[in-house]
């Protein structure tokens, strides 16, 4: 009989050893497990598809308000993705001139944004950018006027179309805010949304390289009293000068074969009624206003 209680005892301690060993195997093991959370107060980035750059997709865990988009891993940041930082509480942005775009809804419902700063890169700025960024107040750009003449907006993609500041970096690298606005003899169109919302614009010039005025191009500039349209210019889209208040004289230095419609149902404008600055402002910004323009070939 003791010696079947010696045995049995035997392999309750043998059993207990296997567990405890068993156990200390699991915990070396699950202590040896990476972690797989992302890091704090990072954005979240995908690799471009040519290697060469990443895209923010998110705020990931991010916490500043402020946001300085140049660079990561050593690459250059190239673009915005889509509803990036929508509804986020970021009040201040500043893009590396290596960001070229800007995706759609990228910052839509930022209420709290107050300034964004623009390198030099940027071409692309998608649809509703901007939308619901009512306490923007500045926009700073490093790049030059034709620049911005070159950049391709989509509706509330532009950030002054609230009716923002528009600060240019000088020579002395600090910025002016821009009252006149000189159109660059390179420039041949001014796309759509260009100039949208520039309310602290006093006047335009406009050279006679241009040949077309976009959709809403100057939409909300409330401080011009007067635009000269050159021969050149041989399209007016919908909107172009819509909210203009002060516009009181507009001159056509052509004022021949003028029609306004859409979709090939034109009507003619009046040549005698161009020559008329006055006639010819409320037109543009009026009467018209809903009309596309072209001169009729």
């Amino acid at each position: 009989m003791k010696r079947i209680l010696t045995v049995l005892v035997a392999l309750i301690l043998v059993l207990s050893c296997f567990a405890a060993c068993d156990k200390g195997s699991d915990a070396e093991a699950e202590s040896s497990r990476p972690f797989t959370t992302q890091p704090a107060n990072q954005l979240e980035y995908t690799l471009n598809s040519d290697g060469n750059g990443y895209t923010v997709t998110g705020i990931g865990t991010y916490t500043s308000t402020d946001l300085i988009i140049d660079t990561y891993n050593g690459l250059p940041i190239t673009e915005i993705g889509f509803e990036a930082f929508k509804g986020t509480g970021i009040t201040s942005v500043t893009l590396g001139d290596s960001v070229t775009k800007v995706a759609n809804q990228a910052f839509s419902g930022c209420r709290s944004l107050k300034s964004i700063t623009i390198g030099t890169g940027i071409t692309n700025m998608g649809y509703f950018s901007f939308d619901g960024c009512a306490a923007l107040t500045d926009v700073y750009y490093n790049g030059t006027i034709e620049s911005w003449c070159n950049i391709s907006f989509g509706d509330a993609g532009n950030p002054m179309w609230l009716n923002a500041k528009f600060n240019l970096k000088n020579a002395s690298g600090g910025y002016d805010v821009i009252t006149k606005l000189a159109i660059p003899e390179t420039v041949t169109e001014i796309k759509d949304y260009a100039f949208e919302g520039f309310d602290s614009l006093t006047s335009i010039a406009i050279p006679d390289t241009v040949m077309s005025i976009g959709k809403s191009a100057f939409k909300g500039c409330a401080g011009i009293t007067s635009i000269a349209i050159p021969t050149s210019v041989t399209e007016i889209s919908v909107h172009a000068f819509k909210g203009c208040e002060k516009l009181e004289s507009a001159t056509f230095l052509n004022t021949e074969n003028w029609v306004r419609g859409r979709s090939g149902n034109t009507i003619s404008i009046q040549s005698s009624e161009l020559q008329k600055p006055k006639t010819a402002a409320e037109y543009l910004t009026k009467t018209f206003v809903e009309d596309s323009w072209q001169v009729k070939k």
